[in-house]
């Protein structure tokens, strides 16, 4: 088992932080949920890429993201397909489906709303099989099964765009493939430069990025939002995911377990996080006030962040396999 890379659990948490934080109830207008969305789930799909270096068997691949994804999604899903159905109820949504139609296109991601954050996992799903499989075509002339995937998910891709079924956020899947591929470049570019020419390319990325961010407003991959400017918004989130990479890899020589362990299981907050929010949110609105200020979203994602990484240690050392650890 290769040896796990501490400052990109570091860099892991950093981002899951973030996300939690954005989806707390942050002003759609604000600075700050710009200078997040810019980067954080684009970041996710670049530090991905990363690992990837060669083509890997198909199958044995296809088998790997089963266990690390698929089950984890399915999982996630047992506990928040009913909890946003209550929700909506509760809120006087009208949901017109039945629970026995609605649990369907939730799992199949069947519109924009699907399963809350973990529509994440469909659209990481689709884009590493689908880089595995042209990447052996291009190198080794791969063959029909790799070929056949290809047609798969292009077909996937073709009906989520034109007819309206949103299956495994195959269209956000395709707006984040770039960061993946960009991902794949990172450990060379990063081996090219000395220290102080990181920390230099770094900064000056991160400048140009939040300068960008707060020029460049309503970035949403989920919700298929590019902002003011696709080309800037691209621009922007290559520069965040960049310049974080770089500067997140100086503190290689620094080890600390706990930073790691939460970059370890940040999938199972991603899970989880939303479930805690919502239900913090309610309890202010029904015991004090409608407007939640910003200093209790604050509070209340710092809490929902440390909630779920204590359930992610239980789920890891009684039900690892059902948030996507392979067993030893």
């Amino acid at each position: 088992m290769k040896e796990r890379i501490y400052w990109v659990d570091y860099l892991k948490a950093f981002a899951m932080f973030l996300v939690v934080l954005g989806h707390s109830g942050i002003d759609e207008s604000s600075i700050l949920k710009s200078w997040i969305y810019g980067f954080h789930m684009p970041l996710f799909v670049f530090m991905s890429g990363y690992f990837i270096s060669s083509p890997r068997p198909i199958i044995k691949e296809l088998k790997k993201d089963f266990k690390t994804l698929v089950v984890p999604y399915l999982f996630f899903s047992l506990f928040l397909i009913p909890f946003y159905y209550v929700v909506q109820r509760l809120s006087g949504v009208h949901i017109s489906s039945s629970m026995f139609t609605y649990i369907p296109s939730r799992l199949l991601m069947d519109d924009y709303y699907h399963c809350g954050p973990i529509w994440f996992l469909g659209a990481l799903l689709i884009i590493k099989v689908s880089f595995n499989s042209v990447q052996a075509v291009l190198q080794n002339g791969g063959g029909y099964k790799e070929l056949s995937i290809i047609l798969i998910i292009i077909l996937v891709v073709v009906l989520d765009l034109y007819s309206g079924i949103h299956l495994c956020s195959a269209d956000s899947a395709l707006l984040l493939f770039p960061y993946y591929v960009a991902g794949t470049l990172c450990p060379k570019i990063l081996r090219a430069f000395s220290r102080n020419s990181i920390l230099i390319l770094g900064l000056i990325g991160m400048s140009g990025y939040t300068l960008l961010s707060f020029n460049n407003t309503g970035i949403d991959y989920d919700q298929l939002k590019l902002g003011t400017n696709v080309v800037f918004t691209y621009i922007e989130g290559m520069l965040g995911c960049f310049s974080l990479a770089f500067l997140f890899s100086l503190l290689s020589n620094k080890k600390n377990e706990w930073l790691r362990d939460v970059g370890m299981n940040t999938l199972t907050i991603l899970g989880f996080h939303s479930i805690f929010i919502q239900v913090f949110r309610f309890a202010y609105k029904y015991a004090v006030s409608e407007v939640i200020p910003v200093w209790y979203l604050f509070i209340i994602s710092i809490v929902s962040f440390v909630f779920c990484y204590l359930l992610s240690l239980v789920l890891s050392k009684w039900c690892p396999v059902a948030i996507g650890r392979m067993r030893k």
